[in-house]
């Protein structure tokens, strides 16, 4: 029975094959079989959305009504490289787009000043021409128009994004010939022009984008993603996901958390209180990931404890490293292996004794110390049952920065040893005692991850609430007046949650697993079938598929892919497990720190967060180390404080023994006097 069932699950994904290849297809039309920027940008954009792109030769079209009708139509869109409409056949071919029965989507991709708009001008009453942009800033802003179906969550917002564009502009008079979806200035009086616009000839739907001026450029031919440059792939990534819909790779919902790193449970933590930001957080509607670092396992308030278990809806923990000793998690040269795999375990082990003596749950998330490890360490967090990791980037120490759009477009990754690894935005320490918080620079970043279906993880440190405990609170209204149904959870939360979908139908989804563990919920009224599939390495044997009543799901490896079935009723729950035939590490470690430095550091970092960051000097002395990173200015930073303290105790000392002699002293003057008294009135 259970061979038959393999079977069965086999051959549903088999014919799921040879349907979506029908459904999920964008052509791409060029004159040349050479890769030019706005091939990169096609490619990108397919790849992100998870759509099959199709990549033709203007050589290879039959201009054909016949072909249009039959061949062209089964594709869900068309793109097109304004290097076509230079010729009499591309033309010819855009005019056989906008008689077709089939109503055709098509994008005109990377427009410039030397490219032939008469076929536009045959349809469109409005002169329509390209130029070169002048603008020289390094702020422009981008007035995506509203328009909810293509730009989405962008929609009628004016972003800034700070790298140079290097797009060309539209020239146009007013009229409602075409719709402008996105324009772009930089605030100057030179005024607004489109760089990306929509127009209705016949049957068709047109779309025109700017291209990008590479003139300055070594090599013309080579365009590379800079997320500063988000705009310049806007326009492509907006078709896409428009002619696509939820056919397209999509995120079950939209995702947030601030996560503070560094406290352990005492109040207050430094400038960190923590019942009155559980009342901002209930103000406005946020929660908070502590990233507790396990060498304080054994050091909390009762009270704060009570305060956790209480309102589990607004904070959580995860890991942050071990001792925190500085990068424990360095190059291996400097930190073996060996030695990063015995700080996992002795993590992994003080949590477990913490969880017993507090009943506080925690996320087997890690939060490296001072920046993500290197690959192989993930490999170990994907052994000892962890189920992300979250850091500043999400490239792995070793391996090079950004190698990758995809890498840039999404925060979260599993190209490095088949472990989620999530990017997260610092908050600046200044924007705690800087009044000019760059929110417009926020608000960018906020659209772009909605826009792209990332989750939005914060992270800061106690001293981001010097000024105020308020100090997030214009952060959360950000995220929430995007959007009011954005879920605030737990770390562990967004990664059980955060895999991706696409419909194959009305009832039925593909998922794309990240994580090992995933949460499901059928918000429909009706039944839905999840199709999930998960890449597994070689070397990982997967023991089972469980869910959270103990039911084991049938699955199959094929082609590097782990495949199950889920069958969910409307409002259905459901907590899956693929469970890794692990390595079982042992709880019987030695929890505590023998070693000096670890001891010192840790000193030291209690000293700069529970007294020094409470006052200005003592802010300005912690910015010094905070400013260069290195150990010797730790070790330079702690010789300061300790020799700040010694001379305090000592003034102190030298106070209250000049204080007690002087008290003496008058008491002695006192006696003489009252003995001269009484002598006198004898």
């Amino acid at each position: 029975m259970a061979l038959k069932r393999v079977i069965s699950v086999l051959i549903f994904f088999l014919l799921y094959i040879h349907v979506e290849a029908s459904n999920s297809q964008v052509l791409y039309i060029d004159d040349t079989n050479e890769k030019n920027p706005e091939a990169i940008q096609v490619e990108i954009a397919s790849d992100f959305y998870g759509v099959k792109l199709v990549h033709a030769e203007l050589k290879e079209v039959i201009i054909s009504e016949e072909y249009v009708s039959h061949e062209i139509s089964s594709y869900r869109g068309v793109i097109i490289s304004s290097s076509v409409l230079n010729s009499t056949v591309g033309r010819d071919l855009l005019r056989l787009f906008s008689t077709s029965n089939n109503k055709l989507r098509v994008l005109v991709l990377g427009v410039n000043p030397e490219d032939d708009l008469n076929i536009i001008h045959e349809y469109s009453q409005v002169p329509l021409t390209c130029k070169k942009n002048t603008f020289e800033s390094k702020n422009l802003y981008y007035t995506i128009n509203g328009y909810n179906d293509v730009a989405f969550e962008l929609s009628g917002l004016t972003l800034r994004y700070a790298g140079l564009s290097r797009k060309h502009v539209f020239v146009m008079d007013e009229g409602d010939d075409f719709d402008q979806l996105i324009e772009v200035s930089d605030n100057s009086v030179e005024g607004q022009y489109p760089i990306f616009i929509r127009t209705n000839i016949k049957e068709m739907e047109l779309f025109l984008s700017t291209g990008l001026d590479l003139s300055s450029s070594d090599d013309q031919s080579q365009w590379v993603y800079n997320r500063e440059n988000f705009m310049e792939l806007a326009p492509v990534m907006m078709f896409i996901r428009y002619i696509f819909g939820n056919r397209a790779w999509h995120p079950s919902n939209h995702f947030a958390n601030l996560t503070i790193d560094d406290p352990f449970l005492i109040e207050p933590y430094g400038n960190l209180y923590y019942q009155k930001l559980l009342n901002e957080m209930e103000q406005e509607d946020f929660h908070t990931t502590i990233a507790f670092i396990p060498y304080y396992y054994d050091r909390y308030d009762v009270e704060v404890v009570r305060l956790f278990n209480d309102n589990t809806d607004r904070y959580s923990l995860s890991i942050h490293g071990n001792n925190h000793d500085h990068r424990e998690f360095d190059f291996y040269i400097k930190r073996p292996l060996a030695d990063q795999e015995q700080d996992v375990r002795q993590a992994l082990a003080r949590m477990e004794v913490f969880h017993k003596k507090t009943n506080i749950p925690y996320d087997k998330v890690m939060v490296f110390p001072h920046g993500i490890a290197p690959k192989e360490t993930l490999s170990i967090l994907n052994r000892y049952g962890f189920i992300a990791t979250f850091n500043g980037t999400n490239v792995p120490l070793d391996e090079p920065a950004y190698n990758s759009a995809q890498s840039q477009l999404r925060s979260v990754t599993i190209s490095y040893s088949n472990f989620p690894s999530y990017s997260r935005h610092g908050l600046s320490r200044s924007y705690s005692y800087d009044s000019n918080v760059d929110v417009e620079h926020i608000k960018s970043m906020i659209a772009t991850d909605f826009f792209l279906g990332n989750p939005i993880v914060f992270y800061t440190h106690q001293d981001f609430f010097y000024n105020s405990i308020e100090s997030f609170n214009i952060i959360a209204k950000l995220v929430n007046s995007f959007d009011q149904e954005v879920r605030w959870t737990s770390l562990g939360e967004i990664a059980r949650h955060n895999y991706l979908l696409r419909a194959m139908n009305k009832q039925t989804y593909e998922v794309l697993a990240l994580s090992n563990t995933l949460n499901f919920e059928n918000k429909t009224n009706k039944p839905i079938t999840y199709n999930v599939m998960k890449k597994v390495a070689s070397e990982i044997t997967i023991k089972r598929v469980i869910t959270m009543n103990g039911d084991q799901l049938e699955f199959i490896i094929h082609e590097g892919l782990l495949r199950f079935v889920l069958k969910l009723n409307p409002g259905d729950v459901q907590y899956i497990k693929i469970e890794q035939d692990y390595d079982v590490y042992p709880l019987e470690i030695d929890l505590s720190e023998r070693v000096f430095s670890v001891i010192m550091i840790r000193l030291a970092a209690d000293i700069r967060d529970l007294i020094l960051s409470r006052n200005g000097i003592g802010r300005w002395i912690s910015r010094l180390y905070y400013m260069r990173r290195n150990i010797a200015y730790l070790y330079i930073f702690m010789l300061v404080v300790l020799t700040s303290l010694g001379i305090t105790v000592l003034c102190y000392a030298k106070l209250n023994r000049f204080s007690r002699h002087r008290v003496k002293k008058t008491i002695e003057e006192k006696g003489n006097s009252k003995k001269q008294g009484n002598c006198t009135n004898v």
